[in-house]
């Protein structure tokens, strides 16, 4: 059960989180922070969820490891959810709280990302994708003349991977007794 919901809640946390950010970044023209937020929000929301879920489906066979990068990437949501709505209301001092639980998040994606990668429960294709994300972004973050491919290059690995071990996780969940091939 919890590797169907965690699944899921990749598919919509993941696709509705990027879309939040590129609403916030102007990217779509002048946006008021409140419409940012409201995707910025339920798509960390979701991605908490899918973390809480394939983190325990990871943690039958590396307990340690699984909740170890569990833990950075939540705090960094959980940060990153309380910043989002202080912008929204106006409160600037939010800010701060909004940057540290973004970078919280990238850095904890890719602990994650390792922790996916040597578990080998869930898709490694994915937890590569997954963890290229955090490094694109910090590279495309230095202000040289490709930042912005490399950001969208970010932005879709962080996508395609999410979305990737959300398929997968979905495809996994099989009651206990169901025959499996040999």
């Amino acid at each position: 059960m919890s590797l169907r919901i965690g699944g899921i809640a990749a598919l919509i946390g993941a696709p509705v989180w990027v879309g939040g950010f590129v609403v916030a970044s102007g990217v779509v023209g002048d946006v008021d922070a409140r419409t940012a937020a409201a995707m910025i929000v339920p798509g960390s929301l979701a991605l908490l969820v899918a973390l809480v879920g394939l983190s325990a489906f990871q943690a039958r066979v590396q307990p340690v490891l699984s909740w170890m990068a569990f833990a950075l990437p939540a705090v960094g949501t959980i940060g990153l959810t309380v910043g989002a709505l202080g912008v929204a209301l106006g409160r600037a001092e939010f800010t701060d709280a909004f940057y540290f639980g973004l970078m919280t998040f990238f850095v904890g994606s890719l602990l994650f990302a390792i922790a996916t990668y040597l578990a080998a429960v869930l898709s490694r294709p994915a937890a590569v994708l997954l963890g290229a994300a955090p490094l694109l972004a910090i590279a495309g973050g230095s202000g040289e003349g490709l930042s912005e491919v490399v950001t969208v290059a970010a932005l879709a690995c962080f996508t395609l991977g999410w979305c990737a071990l959300g398929v997968q996780a979905i495809r996994q969940d099989q009651p206990a007794n169901a025959p499996r091939p040999a």
